[in-house]
Parts: structure tokens; C-alpha cells; sequence
């Protein structure tokens, strides 16, 4: 399109040669801005199969520490209190890192040390990014607590009605369109997710299972909007009124997080981990247990650094670029990740109703990237 334009501009008869050369600088702009949105989607894409794929993992550690004789508290406390960890090491390093290279450039000290990130946070952001973390811990406690009423890899897939639980959230609240595409998307997962739970029709699944991860895919979906609309700029907020207005967020509740994705990540981990450290008082079984084995610890780091420092921060990364609805359909790629495992891992058999829900899921996520890809071109 760009190349026609280009054409016709020069076939034109102008007036001047100064209207030829801003016309020809306009083209160029509107290229380069093309380009640049092009590779900033796929970016985003990636980020948001990153951090699907990492979500996934989730049952593998968990599982292997519920042997060992951990509870479910104490599995998340470490699983968040490592991750900030590991997290607040990093945005050390880079702030040390990056107040040693302004204090070499003399000339621009002072502005270089303003784009320095730090942990320092407002109020409003403190009580946005308290939100998330609450969001986050009630999502990661009810799905984890599901493992013990079902198999892992059923509580998985069935945590994958959070995409749509997004769509309609943001449908209802937000006035956000649910095109033909995303639609398609939706169907062709959930019809996939279906098919990797490889059930016999005679099993029948626990009620307290299936309510957990409900909770916990409600809160997932609360978590992926919040943190989008704290991420959008005042300007560019567009809210269409109607009936569920009322009910709308404003930005008294949900204060604007201009702050990198790592950053965001570190603080809803420490609200994370301090809320499993208040919740584990509450009754003795709760009660934290300590890592004694080097077993114990390895599961721990693995839960820490893959499905908690590689996925949250892939996701926020996502959610700012191609938005709630598409980063959450991305999640498809969560229960596939599972099925993997058990293949490799566990030496689960390949069956026809795996293979046709591995082709729905992958389609679907090709589906909504393709979609995106044309929305921006």
C-alpha cells in the first residue's frame, strides 16, 4: 500500500518542490511507524507465548513438592519470595549498572540518572499494585489447592476458561469489540482444551475441584485486565458507556503503573509473598515447613524463576503491547504445555484426541496473531 502511495506521489504534478519533499517525508514517517508496530506486535506475541508456555510448568514442580511433604502454602511462599528475589537482584544490578554510566557522562548526568528506574512507588501505585498481587495469590492458591481434589493436567485445562471470562469482561465493562477472529480463537481452544483431557466419560470430577478453578480463572482474567488498563495512558483510555458503567474502575481504584514490567512483577511478588506468610497463620496445617533438602530447593527455584519470574514478566510485557484479550488467548499454549510434559516426562500415550487438540490450540493462537498482524498493517 505504502509502495503505491509512494507511486502516486511522484506522478502527481506539484507545485512546488518543497510540497514534493514534505510529501515524500510524510510516506517515510508513515513507513517507519508501520514497521515499527509490525515488529512491537510480534513482540508481544512472543512475549505472550513465553509466558503461556512458562505458566504451564506450573504442575511439575508442584506436584513433585506435594511428594516430598510440603503444603500448599509453603510450596507458594517459597515459589514467591525466590522469585522476588531473584527479581530484586536483577533491578539492583541494572540500577548500580546504570548510575555508573551517568556518572561517567558528565555532560548529561543529571538527565541519565532521571531515566534510571528505582523502587521507589507512589501511594496510588502501591494500592494498584497491592490489587495485583492479591489477584495473583488468590489465582495461584485456588489452582494450586484444585491439585488436590483432580489430576494437574485437568485443573489445567479447565483454568483455560480464562480467556473467555477476559473477552467478556472486557466486552461488558470496557465496550472492547469481540471480532469474528477472536471469537473463532476462543471456540477452537476451548473445543482443544476439551480434547486434551483425556478422559474415559466415566470419570467424574470433583465439584470442590472444579469451583477452585473457577476462582482461580476469574482471578487470572480479573489480574490480565487490571493490569492492562493500569498500563494504558489517560489519554488513550477509551471507555463506551453503557449499562455496566457503573461499575467501571476509574483511575481512583486503578492508578497508572508507568514502571517497566519487571519492576510491576517484583511488587505484586512481595504482596504475594507476604499475603501466603499472614495466610499460613491462620491454622497450623498452614503453618510454613523449611526446605531441607537440596530436592526441595531445586523444585522451588524451578517454580520460582519459569512459571513465576519468566511468566509474569513476559506477560506484562504483552499486555502493554497487544493488549488483555489476545495475550490471554496466548493461554491456550498453558494445558498444550502440560500435555507436553506428560509425553516427555511422564511417558504418557499420544492419542488421536491429543493430536486434534494440539492442531485447534496452535490454529487458534495462529488465528488471533494473524488477526492482530492485520489490524496493525
Amino acid at each position: 500500500m505504502l509502495s503505491y502511495i509512494f507511486k502516486k506521489v511522484f506522478e502527481v504534478g506539484w507545485k512546488s518542490t518543497m510540497e514534493k519533499e514534505k510529501c515524500y517525508l510524510c510516506c517515510r514517517f508513515l513507513r517507519r511507524n508501520m514497521v515499527r508496530s509490525k515488529e512491537s506486535k510480534a513482540k508481544g506475541f512472543f512475549f505472550g507465548i513465553l509466558a503461556a508456555v512458562s505458566y504451564g510448568v506450573n504442575p511439575l514442580g508442584a506436584k513433585y513438592l506435594y511428594e516430598e511433604g510440603l503444603n500448599v502454602e509453603s510450596v507458594l511462599f517459597y515459589r514467591y519470595s525466590l522469585a522476588a528475589l531473584i527479581i530484586g537482584v536483577i533491578m539492583l544490578a541494572k540500577i548500580i549498572a546504570g548510575r555508573r554510566v551517568a556518572g561517567r557522562e558528565a555532560a548529561s548526568t543529571s538527565s541519565a540518572t532521571g531515566n534510571i528506574e528505582s523502587f521507589k512507588v507512589s501511594r496510588g501505585e502501591l494500592s494498584t499494585l497491592t490489587a495485583l498481587g492479591l489477584l495473583f495469590v488468590i489465582s495461584s492458591l485456588t489452582l494450586y489447592c484444585s491439585f488436590l481434589y483432580m489430576d494437574s493436567g485437568v485443573a489445567c485445562s479447565l483454568l483455560f476458561v480464562y480467556p473467555v471470562m477476559t473477552a467478556v469482561l472486557m466486552a461488558m465493562l470496557y465496550g472492547e469489540k469481540i471480532t469474528k477472529a477472536t471469537a473463532a480463537a476462543i471456540a477452537l481452544s476451548l473445543i482443544g482444551v476439551l480434547l486434551l483431557y483425556k478422559g474415559d466419560g466415566e470419570t467424574v470430577l470433583s465439584t470442590v475441584g472444579v469451583l477452585l478453578v473457577m476462582v482461580s480463572a476469574l482471578s487470572y482474567a480479573l489480574y490480565i485486565i487490571v493490569a492492562n488498563r493500569a498500563s494504558v495512558p489517560e489519554s488513550e483510555l477509551e471507555t463506551n458507556h453503557n449499562r455496566f458503567s457503573k461499575y467501571l474502575p476509574h483511575r481512583a481504584t486503578i492508578h497508572r503503573l508507568d514502571m517497566s514490567a519487571m519492576k510491576l512483577s517484583f511488587y505484586v511478588l512481595i504482596v504475594c509473598a507476604v499475603s501466603m506468610a499472614l495466610f499460613s497463620l491462620t491454622s497450623p496445617e498452614r503453618h510454613l515447613l523449611p526446605l531441607v533438602t537440596g530436592r526441595e530447593w531445586g523444585y522451588s527455584l524451578m517454580l520460582a524463576i519459569v512459571p513465576t519470574v519468566f511468566s509474569l514478566v513476559s506477560m506484562g510485557i504483552a499486555v502493554r503491547i497487544i493488549g488483555s484479550t489476545p495475550t490471554a488467548i496466548m493461554g491456550a499454549l498453558e494445558p498444550l504445555t502440560a500435555v507436553v510434559i506428560g509425553l516427555t516426562v511422564f511417558r504418557e500415550a499420544l492419542t488421536v484426541n491429543l493430536v486434534v487438540g494440539i492442531l485447534l490450540i496452535l490454529t487458534a493462537v495462529i488465528t488471533i496473531i494473524l488477526s492482530k498482524g492485520k489490524s496493525a498493517a
